[in-house]
C-alpha cells in the first residue's frame, strides 16, 4: 500500500476542489464515484460552483453533512472581492477540518485554497498551471494529452482507487411539465461558450428544416433566444434544470451538441451522442465513449476512425455540414 493509500486508509474527511465549468464537474464524478468505492467511511466535501451544484443532487458518494461548499465566482470580483473571498474562507474553515485535498481544478485559485484549508496532505496534477503545483504536496503524473475523465481518474487511482467502472450517479427530475414525445426525438443543445463552437441561429434553423419529419427538442440558455423554429421543434430553451436535461439526454433517441457541458451529460448517460467539435480535440473533450459519433473536420466517424492531423485541426461548420449531421440524424430517428 503507497503512503497516499494509507492517508486515505487512515482520513475521515476530504476536500474536492472543483469549482470549474460544467463539463469539468461530469469529468470529475467517475474519480469522485471510484474514490468512494475504494474508501466509502471518507467524508468527501465538494467546492462547486453554486451554478452546478444541482449535479451533485443526492450523491451518494458524499458528505452526510455539508457536502457541498460554493464557490460564489461572481462574488469575488471587482469591488465585492474583499468582502466575498472573507465569507468563503470563513465558510471553508467551518467546514470540518480535512485529512486531505485533491484538487482536480490545477489553477492558482484552487492552489491557494487547498492550502487554505490547512489539509496536511494536498494532491494535485502533474499539468497543474499558474503555480498549483507548488501548493500540492503530492503530484500525480499524468498525460496531458489524455481525456479530462482519464486524467482525473487518474488522481483517484493514485489514492488506491479501482477506476476501471465509470459511475456518475447524476440525478433525473420529472420532465411531465414538457410535451415529450411518445416516439423517437431528437434532442438538440446547438450553443456552445466558445468562440465558433455553436451553431449559428440560421444553421439551426436550418438543421431543424432538413429534420422536418422528426420530433426535435431544443435546450440549452442561448443569450438570444430563437427565433423562426419550424413547427417540428418544441422549444425548451431557458427552461430545463440540469437534472431535467439528464433525464432528456437520457429518454432521447439521440442528442446532438456542440462541444459543452451538456454534451457531456448527455455521453455521461446514453451512447446515443453526436458531438461537433469545430476546434477542439475530442480525445481530450469529447464524449468519453468509444461508440460516440464525432463530426471532426467536415466528416462524422467515430474516434478511432479520425487521423492525428484531422484531430488537431480546425474546420468551421457549413451548408454542407449541417446537411451531413441531418442525415446522419435521419437514419436514427426513422
Amino acid at each position: 500500500m503507497s503512503p497516499l493509500q494509507e492517508t486515505a486508509a487512515r482520513a475521515t474527511h476530504a476536500l474536492i476542489v472543483k469549482p470549474g465549468s460544467l463539463g469539468d464537474v461530469v469529468h470529475t464524478l467517475p474519480a469522485i464515484a471510484a474514490l468512494h468505492r475504494a474508501h466509502p467511511h471518507l467524508q468527501l466535501h465538494w467546492i462547486i460552483d453554486p451554478r452546478w451544484a444541482a449535479l451533485l443532487q443526492g450523491n451518494p458518494c458524499l458528505a452526510k453533512e455539508r457536502p457541498l461548499l460554493h464557490f460564489p465566482r461572481t462574488a469575488m470580483r471587482g469591488l465585492s472581492a474583499p468582502t466575498g473571498i472573507r465569507n468563503f474562507l470563513k465558510n471553508l474553515r467551518a467546514l470540518p477540518k480535512p485529512d486531505l485535498v485533491l484538487d482536480f481544478q490545477g489553477l492558482l485559485r484552487s492552489g491557494l485554497i487547498a492550502k487554505a484549508s490547512g489539509a496536511p496532505i494536498r494532491a494535485g496534477l502533474s499539468d497543474s498551471r499558474e503555480g498549483a503545483r507548488h501548493f500540492h504536496t503530492h503530484i500525480t503524473k499524468i498525460d496531458p494529452g489524455a481525456h479530462a475523465i482519464d486524467r482525473y481518474l487518474a488522481l483517484a487511482k493514485s489514492f488506491g482507487a479501482n477506476t476501471s467502472h465509470l459511475d456518475y450517479h447524476l440525478p433525473e427530475a420529472d420532465i411531465s411539465e414538457f410535451p415529450i414525445p411518445n416516439s423517437k426525438f431528437l434532442l438538440l443543445h446547438p450553443y456552445a461558450r466558445g468562440t465558433g463552437k455553436a451553431l449559428s441561429p440560421k444553421q439551426i434553423i436550418n438543421l431543424c428544416q432538413q429534420l422536418s419529419e422528426q420530433k426535435i427538442l431544443l435546450i440549452g440558455h442561448p443569450t438570444t433566444p430563437p427565433k423562426n423554429l419550424p413547427p417540428n421543434v418544441t422549444n425548451l430553451t431557458g427552461k430545463t434544470t440540469l437534472p431535467q436535461l439528464i433525464t432528456l439526454a437520457k429518454r432521447a433517441t439521440l442528442t446532438i451538441s456542440a462541444d459543452s457541458g451538456p454534451m457531456h451529460i448527455a455521453a455521461a448517460v446514453s451512447p446515443a451522442i453526436l458531438s461537433i467539435h469545430t476546434w477542439t480535440d475530442p480525445r481530450k473533450v469529447g464524449p468519453h465513449r468509444p461508440d460516440a459519433l464525432l463530426w471532426k473536420t467536415h466528416r462524422i466517424a467515430k474516434l478511432h476512425e479520425f487521423s492525428n492531423k484531422e484531430l488537431t485541426s480546425t474546420a468551421t461548420l457549413t451548408d454542407l455540414a449541417i446537411t451531413k449531421i441531418a442525415n446522419t440524424a435521419k437514419a436514427y430517428l426513422t
